[in-house]
């Protein structure tokens, strides 16, 4: 008698586990490509700020990575998701003062996984390596320039040494 429930509840439970794992997955919540304006209310300026990086295995610097994101009229980190901006980057010379580089890149989800200046949300959008500039540019102005979708254009100037 004692081996009738044993067996009975074994059932049971082998029953709702089966059961279980035959369940549909819940749906993903969905994504939409198509931003809200809602962010784009809060963005009162985008900001720039260039950095040295070592891209590969040596120890040596190999470039400058260039980090964008948004700030609200507190100068607080806007959240920017699920939509592409272009970027236009450019170098200018501190002594003569003309673009000696530029280049266009994105500001998008997918540069999300090359990581973040976690408390700006700002997103590293390209890497400009120093052969890419004039061995002559010492230091000068990193400028970016972003048009968001309401057609409003924001521009950023970060000040440094070109080269490490």
């Amino acid at each position: 008698m004692r081996k009738t429930p044993i067996i009975v509840g074994t059932l049971l439970v082998t029953l709702l586990l089966v059961l279980g794992a035959c369940a549909p997955a819940p749906p993903s919540p969905k994504v939409t490509q198509q931003p809200t304006s809602e962010w784009m209310d809060y963005v009162a300026d985008v900001w720039v700020g260039g950095y040295f990086e070592d891209w590969d295995e040596d120890a040596d610097y190999d470039g400058i990575e260039i980090y964008v994101g948004f700030v609200d009229e507190n100068d607080q980190a806007v959240m920017v998701r699920g939509i592409e901006l272009p970027v236009r980057i450019e170098f200018i010379d501190r002594d003569t003062e003309e673009i000696i580089y530029e280049t266009t890149a994105s500001f998008n989800d997918e540069s999300l996984k090359y990581g973040t200046i976690v408390s700006s949300e700002g997103r590293r959008v390209a890497r400009v390596p120093f052969e890419a500039l004039p061995p002559t540019a010492i230091s000068g102005d990193i400028v970016a320039t972003v048009t968001l979708p309401n057609q409003k254009t924001y521009s950023s100037k970060w000040a440094m040494p070109f080269t490490p």
